[in-house]
């Protein structure tokens, strides 16, 4: 009698074997490293982008007050003809308006109607680090002023990223 002796063969292990699954790890690494630097790189230009915005957004706003003051003033009490100031004092025709004044008080740029309160027209975000007012009018004309502002995001991380400094210089004249 034969005994049917059953023959049991090995079949090939599915799976990985270890240089596979060292490359599936190297790939997976690379694109994990390439797509944090690109979500970092988002991150830090959104964050220079708020800055800029900001910086842009209070120096139109503040340049656009004191050109509208300007045309709307009868006369310029400070500075003197040709002279150089920290102070923009306009002479106004509406008596609850004059005189109208525009100063740096700290690192904000505040205006001032008559005898109302002084309000800032810049935001705590920024600090307005130079304020010049040079008149640069000539005798029997209306008048003119030339300004001269930088203002800078407040940064008091001191990340690059939220680095944002713009000085501008516009010229307005009188229209009276």
């Amino acid at each position: 009698m034969r005994l049917n002796a059953k023959r049991y063969t090995l079949h090939p292990i599915s799976g990985f074997t270890l240089i596979e699954f060292l490359i599936y790890i190297l790939i997976v690494g690379v694109l994990l490293l390439v797509l944090s630097q690109f979500g970092f790189r988002v991150v830090n230009d959104r964050a220079r982008t708020i800055a800029q915005r900001e910086v842009e957004q209070n120096l139109r706003f503040s340049i656009d007050e004191i050109n509208r003051a300007l045309r709307g003033a009868s006369g310029i009490n400070a500075p003197s003809l040709g002279g150089t100031g920290s102070l923009l004092s306009l002479a106004m025709d509406n008596p609850a308006k004059n005189p109208t004044l525009f100063s740096r008080l700290g690192a904000t740029l505040m205006k001032q109607e008559g005898a109302s309160p002084a309000v800032p027209l810049t935001s705590f975000q920024v600090n307005v680090t130079n304020l010049i007012f040079t008149n640069t009018s000539y005798p029997g004309t209306p008048g003119s002023v030339n300004v001269s502002i930088t203002i800078e995001y407040k940064n008091p991380s001191g990340r690059s990223e939220y680095s944002d400094t713009v000085t501008f210089s516009s010229s307005a004249s009188l229209r009276k």
